[in-house]
């Protein structure tokens, strides 16, 4: 008789066979898609209002690179899958180092600034290692929790393909191929769009900025096609010891700090009648302490708040640069709780890196406010007080905090509904007559509304009454006075370094010596130097022994006592930051020295009867100036004509830390930065 028991139990055991079969290709299938789709899966979740907005060209590239994303990782995947042979092992080592650096950079860097990395934020850095990690601490949040993810997923999904998928031998080379071709267009064509529209897959297009950035990087490390342009490295700041501030009285410290905004346009001491660009923040503060003859150390913004920020020579060595400490460090050593935000988009040249490790516990940039906003002009600035405001709360007393504003840069944001002076150009693209400087004024006047609602809320509130408000610009703006190629960044001119300066101080934060200092120097020449010694000032610390050491290597006096007078380097080309055109000055008092690349000789003016600058006095009247530019710079007039001269001029400031450059052997003792490369990248003609 057939044994019919029998045959059921085989039909069965086929069956259960069956299933697992089909259940491990199923698997197999799953586990070959899961680290596209995971990354897919947490871009929707990130980005889940922006996505459905992508129309036509921008949701076909987006669709296009989740494809290529998907179709990389399996045939990584596939490529690894095999029983046996070194390259399973090859391409299992390549697929879990690339997932773990697009994934887990991508949403680090997301986490941080609300934007993925793209070419923007890398393009000029200094080190492959940290271009990779985009600057990001790899033992710190949010990238160390997002790496940590991201290597589970890639040995979870390796795991379970060589477990589950059977490939053939003859497809393996298929599936390599395909893996290799899938990078290959990854990282070649260009899906890496600006900060404001990022419409490709986040590996696609981490895969992109890195290949422009490697390439750039040897460009500009060993040829001469593409000169090497210094853009702000990511700090290592020296250890502050515990301070000590000694004050009148508990006192908050904010500092206001305005973009591009020339003195001219600004209210500095209270006027009823302000008929000014600033008459809103003029209002709010009537009892405000005014100081009319101020002069940042650059006309750049990077090398402008980094004297700012810290009070050194911007002329210093590129390890004193990157680790001297700021304010803020200062401020927490001191038991400050500390905060910034900023409209800037940080993503422009790397100047995220100078701030992103900032022990602040409130912390924006530009595209923390507004992912999409514009790389020049930033967020806006009424959206970026909204976030301070909605932060102050969250801040115990006493605190130092600064809201930075950007709407001013080019091509400046301007209202419709906001426009006091007239005629106004729009557009912006008008010759430098009367249509263009009211465009910027109206630039200013919508920006200082911003500065006006923050000033409202804080003298409205409880912490109001124990908080002074600094308030004062990076640098100045031209109308084209002087040979201005750009609205800054091109000249040393008073256009471009006068800044407004005033202080705002609640009865009894400050001392009866200190509204007497300041009253003495309303007129005095002050400094950006100044500025920051007036800042640790206010923040009790200029006189703490602990602090002497770093007070030592700084240029400044606080403007509350009697300031002393040397010269003063003026800048734009720093190893923070350089401008393709160099230029540079010195100040003492009054007295002003400056030079742009085409000069043979420095330029000699007396601020006093010449404020316009129109009348060369000659370097034998300014012959002290002058030897002190020799020596600081080393660039006038033999060096820089003869650099001038060389067919392959480029860069010229490499000091020592980085062997050779012809300034680096004749001129740059010490590795001070002195020259400047003339660029041939456009993107670096844009004034910061």
């Amino acid at each position: 008789m057939p044994d019919v028991n029998g045959e059921t139990r085989h039909a069965s055991a086929r069956s259960r066979r069956s299933r697992l079969r089909r259940l491990r290709r199923r698997i197999g299938w799953l586990a070959l898609l899961a680290p596209g789709l995971v990354t897919l899966i947490a871009d929707l979740a990130r980005r889940s209002r922006l996505l459905p907005t992508f129309q036509g060209a921008e949701r076909t590239t987006y669709l296009s690179t989740a494809l290529l994303s998907l179709a990389l990782w399996a045939s990584c995947l596939l490529a690894a899958a095999g029983r046996r042979g070194r390259a399973r092992q090859v391409f299992a080592a390549a697929f879990v180092v690339l997932y773990c650096l697009a994934f887990g950079v991508q949403q680090g860097f997301f986490g941080f600034y609300r934007v993925y990395v793209n070419i923007d934020p890398l393009i000029f850095g200094d080190s492959i290692p940290v271009g990779l990690v985009a600057g990001l601490s790899v033992i710190e949040p949010p990238l160390f929790g997002y790496l940590l993810l991201a290597a589970c997923v890639a040995f979870g999904s390796l795991w379970l393909v060589r477990k589950t998928v059977r490939l053939e031998s003859k497809l393996r080379p298929v599936a390599a191929s395909f893996a290799i071709a899938a990078l290959t267009i990854a990282v070649t064509v260009p899906v890496s769009p600006p900060v404001p529209r990022q419409t490709a897959h986040p590996d696609v297009m981490y895969f992109h900025a890195v290949g422009v950035f490697v390439n750039d990087f040897l460009m500009r490390r060993f040829t001469t096609v593409r000169p090497q342009i210094v853009r702000v490295q990511r700090r290592r700041p020296q250890g502050v010891p515990p301070l000590n501030p000694k004050l009148p009285a508990t006192r908050n410290v904010v500092l206001l700090l305005q973009e591009a905004q020339r003195a001219d346009v600004t209210c500095i001491g209270y006027d009823p009648d302000c008929a000014l660009a600033t008459r809103a923040s003029n209002a709010l503060t009537p009892h405000r302490l005014p100081f009319h003859q101020v002069r940042a150390a650059s006309s750049s913004t990077a090398v402008a708040v980094a004297v700012l920020w810290s009070g050194m020579d911007p002329t210093e060595t590129y390890e004193r640069i990157h680790s001297v400490p700021l304010v803020w460090e200062y401020a927490k050593a001191a038991g400050y709780d500390t905060a910034y935000w900023t409209s800037q988009n940080l993503m422009f040249g790397n100047a995220r890196l100078f701030i992103q490790d900032l022990p602040v516990r409130c912390f924006a940039t530009g595209t923390n406010v507004d992912p999409h906003c514009d790389v020049l002009t930033g967020a806006d600035d009424e959206a970026l007080v909204d976030h301070a405001i909605g932060d102050l709360p969250a801040l115990s007393e006493p605190f130092f905090a600064v809201v930075h504003f950007s709407n001013i840069h080019r091509p400046r944001v301007v209202n419709a509904k906001h426009l006091p002076f007239q005629p106004t150009n729009l557009t912006d693209k008008g010759p430098g007559g009367l249509s263009r400087q009211n465009h910027y004024k109206n630039a200013v006047y919508l920006s200082d509304l911003a500065v006006a609602k923050f000033i409202a809320h804080l003298r409205s509130s409880e912490i109001g009454k124990r908080t002074v408000i600094f308030y004062t610009a990076d640098h100045g703006e031209a109308y084209g006075e002087h040979r201005n190629e750009n609205d800054h960044s091109s000249t040393v001119y008073d256009e471009e370094i006068r800044v407004p300066q005033w202080i705002d101080a609640p009865s009894g934060t400050l001392s009866a010596e200190e509204t007497s200092g300041y009253r003495k120097n309303e007129n005095a020449w002050i400094s950006q130097y100044d500025q920051a010694a007036t800042l640790f000032d206010l923040l009790g610390i200029w006189d703490d022994p602990s602090f002497a050491g770093f007070r030592s290597q700084m240029l400044g006096t606080p403007s509350a006592r009697p300031l002393v007078e040397r010269p003063l380097p003026l800048t734009n080309v720093s190893w923070v930051w350089e401008y393709h055109r160099p230029n540079w000055g010195m100040m003492l008092g009054p007295f002003k020295v400056l030079a742009q690349i085409e000069d043979p000789a420095y330029l000699c003016f007396d601020l006093r009867s010449d404020p316009a600058e129109r009348k060369n006095l000659g370097t034998k009247r300014c012959s002290a100036l002058v030897r002190e530019a020799d020596r600081t710079f080393g660039m006038l007039p033999k060096d820089m004509r003869r650099l001038r001269d060389r067919p392959d001029f480029g860069w010229a400031g490499r000091p020592a830390r980085e062997a050779g450059g012809l300034q680096a052997a004749e001129s740059n003792e010490g590795g001070k930065m002195s020259g400047s490369p003339a660029s041939t990248q456009s993107a670096t003609s844009t004034p910061r």
